[in-house]
């Protein structure tokens, strides 16, 4: 399975990200098939540089994305926000939150 994903690069406190595009399997900073983007979250702005081309024929030919890809891509225009993606490790509030919640309404 290939997928869209992250690359950190950067330095200690200082992250910059590549978009690439690899291999389910392989690791973060591991072997990629091809390199399609950027994503600077340190600036202000936050700077996104997309080469759209390339990411479409990744997304024809069954390429996934990542949530965090993905949201980038819909910001972007790349993609349409269908649906909202849910997060894959989101737990539920635990007792005390819920009969809080319970009381309030």
């Amino acid at each position: 399975m290939v997928k869209l994903r992250l690359s950190r690069f950067g330095h200690k406190n200082a992250p910059f990200y590549r978009i690439v595009v690899a291999n389910a399997k392989s690791k973060r900073e591991g072997n990629s098939l091809e390199y399609v983007g950027t994503y600077d979250p340190k600036t202000t702005p936050k700077t996104i540089v997309l080469n759209k081309e390339k990411i479409n024929k990744w997304l024809q030919n069954g390429a996934i994305p990542t949530v965090t890809v993905r949201a980038l891509l819909v910001k972007e225009g790349v993609l349409k926000a269908e649906t909202k993606v849910k997060k894959v490790f989101a737990s539920k509030p635990g007792k005390k939150k819920q009969t809080k919640a319970a009381a309030t309404k």
